[in-house]
């Protein structure tokens, strides 16, 4: 298929479910060269993919990186395209604080070329709204507030007669779950087996795709599937899930894990780093107070970070994008939230 039919669906959900190869993060390998799994068997030292998302022989271990930008060692699965699955046992749902009167959903996409809950209420509308349903029953929940945005609501007022007590609303709260945790409830309740695939939404300047994929598939392997080098050449930079507090990754030796919604290239036109002006605007506009400047300047001061409490930040991303120096503090802030966890 030519690039030029997927331009057809972009308001479409399109799939890749049939790589060749898929890549597994694991804790360290106890699994031998040329071992077969079946799909859906669980795998032992697990991190993030918990069962096999295709059957196949396991050919090697390698480092790839993860949506936080560390190499990390993945089992590598040559797929026999069989989908042999052993799999009898059901699939609990998520736990929900039951102690909760409103259930509080976040629909939200918050930057404006990012159409990853605007594909899910698009296509699945009506589930999603069954599966609130079924949860507020279940947890004895006695109303539900989606946050969405007006343009999505069109879709959920197609059917919310039948659900007098669950409401959208443009207001934002605390404590919300995102809708991508419902969407995987209606997964597991209308399939009764484990999430092995994902959605993602991969946004070049040319296009804004939403595309089904196994957990495990490489982003290479999925710009080639879809003819997406021609958007992109080395100036430009790879940010997972959000321009504002997002990870730049630095190649596309990416693994495609429950964590990453969105997949942003932009153009590399930023300006350079220059000196702290001492402006004062990280501080003012830190959410919960902290002095993100000071913990850039004391990075590798463990003693002083440890009292800037760098643990507080939430990762909104605000300081990076109000400083006029452009300096990246929220991703010194990563660091040195890392660097006081390991000395714990």
């Amino acid at each position: 298929m030519l690039l030029g039919d997927y331009m057809l669906k972009e308001k479409q959900l399109i799939e890749y479910l049939d790589p060749t190869y898929l890549y597994i993060p694991i804790t360290y390998n106890n699994y031998k060269s040329n071992t077969y799994i079946n799909k859906l068997d669980k795998i032992t030292n697990a991190l993030d993919i918990i069962y096999f998302p295709i059957s196949g022989n396991i050919i090697k271990t390698t480092y790839k990186l993860n949506s936080k930008n560390k190499n990390e060692l993945y089992l590598v699965i040559k797929n026999d395209f069989k989908e042999k699955t052993i799999y009898n046992k059901k699939y609990n749902l998520p736990n929900i604080d039951k102690k909760q009167n409103i259930l509080i959903i976040n629909a939200y996409d918050l930057e404006p070329f990012i159409t990853y809950n605007n594909n899910l209420i698009k296509n699945y509308a009506q589930n999603l709204l069954e599966t609130i349903d079924y949860i507020m029953e279940k947890n004895k929940i006695n109303q539900t507030l989606i946050m969405t945005k007006d343009k999505d609501k069109i879709y959920f007022n197609n059917y919310l007669g039948t659900y007098p007590n669950i409401k959208l609303t443009s207001l934002t709260y605390k404590n919300s779950i995102p809708l991508n945790s419902i969407y995987n409830t209606y997964l597991y309740l209308k399939y009764q087996k484990p999430i092995i695939t994902k959605i993602i939404n991969i946004i070049t300047p040319k296009h804004n795709l939403n595309i089904k994929v196994k957990l495990g598939t490489l982003l290479k392997d999925i710009l080639i599937k879809f003819n997406l080098y021609q958007d992109i050449d080395n100036n430009f930079l790879l940010i997972i899930n959000s321009c504002i507090n997002g990870n730049n990754i630095k190649n596309d030796n990416l693994v495609i894990t429950s964590d990453i919604n969105s997949i942003i290239f932009i153009k590399n036109n930023f300006q350079k780093t220059t000196t702290c002006i001492k402006c004062g605007k990280c501080y003012e506009i830190c959410p919960v107070n902290l002095i993100p400047i000071y913990i850039v300047k004391y990075i590798d001061n463990s003693k002083k970070l440890k009292k800037l409490i760098p643990n507080k930040c939430i990762e909104c991303g605000l300081c990076s994008f109000v400083c006029p120096s452009k300096i990246e503090l929220l991703e010194h802030i990563k660091i040195a939230k890392e660097r006081i966890k390991n000395e714990l």
